[in-house]
């Protein structure tokens, strides 16, 4: 995230980002620090609330810089990260930190049952505001609808960006492997829709769905493999069932089994495609056969 952030303000490639102070051992220690404590506290999603965003100037590598920072900004605006009002002359969120937020973290308030607050104090006394970062840890509650107010309505809160770029002078197999590579790359999703073209001809149009921050590569992706000039978006945000992976034994296999969720209730169990492929070919059966009994079995199993 600093590294995109840098590159998009210089215009430069980011192999060419040399990051100056925010390559320093310091900052390394925050990013690994984070992540080692959220590793070692067994946490599996972290939100955080508005930050704050003064006014003023703080002192850099570049010179005397506008607060918040470039970085800080363009980090911030990628992840859409909501911002309240800060002390001027005050750098209360750091490039580093809004790069930690923006790689782990979704921006809205916690829904979780509260178990523990740690503090995190820093060496600056400023007695406008205590310099000080709070974590509240517990356990997440499901965010359904009515569930003793505990719950949020559904809403299309997962951002996304489609791309589509037509293609009619390429085969087939090249508009499946460019698919395929797009997936490899972290694409969302990925489809092909058939088309008439320019003239007539026969051609197709290759959607993928791709994170917000992810478009510009998955973008050059396309530009760089495929035989299009150019690329079209939009926004796509999501409305996403709550859902997980969880691996059991069916029919004297382990598989993995995706499982939609309603609070905690499941209302839908299918086997991970992948494992029914590997059950069909051990046992010389037909996929079709082994994926009904393997998805009747999750069912009962999970659904009852």
């Amino acid at each position: 995230a600093l590294g995109e952030a840098e590159a998009k303000l210089h215009g430069v490639a980011l192999a060419d980002v040399h990051l100056h102070e925010l390559g320093a051992l310091d900052t390394l220690v925050d990013i690994v620090g984070v992540a080692a404590a959220l590793e070692d506290l067994d946490v599996t999603a972290v939100t955080c609330g508005p930050l704050p965003a003064g006014s003023g100037t703080v002192a850099a590598e570049h010179g005397e810089l506008p607060l918040p920072a470039p970085a800080t900004l363009q980090i911030l605006a990628a992840a859409r990260f909501p911002l309240l009002g800060g002390h001027d002359g005050v750098e209360q969120v750091t490039p580093t930190g809004a790069a930690i937020l923006a790689a782990m973290a979704q921006p809205g308030p916690p829904r979780l049952r509260l178990h523990r607050v740690g503090h995190g104090a820093g060496t600056r006394d400023d007695p406008r505001r205590p310099n000080l970062v709070r974590c509240w840890l517990g356990e997440a509650l499901p965010a359904v609808a009515g569930d003793d107010g505990v719950g949020a309505p559904a809403a299309f809160d997962d951002p996304a960006v489609e791309l589509r770029v037509n293609l009619d002078d390429a085969t087939p197999a090249a508009v499946a492997e460019l698919a395929v590579r797009c997936l490899e790359a972290g694409a969302l999703d990925a489809w092909v829709v058939p088309a008439t073209m320019k003239k007539g001809r026969p051609g197709h149009i290759l959607h993928v769905l791709a994170a917000e921050g992810a478009d510009v590569a998955l973008a050059t992706l396309l530009l760089d493999l495929g035989p299009t000039l150019g690329v079209r978006r939009s926004w796509s945000p999501r409305l996403v069932a709550a859902r997980d992976v969880v691996e059991i034994d069916l029919d004297g296999e382990r598989v993995r089994v995706k499982r939609r969720l309603e609070g905690t209730r499941v209302i839908d169990a299918r086997p991970e495609l992948d494992d029914c492929v590997r059950i069909a070919r051990a046992r010389g059966r037909p996929l079709g056969e082994v994926v009904a009994e393997l998805e009747a079995a999750a069912r009962r199993e999970l659904i009852g």
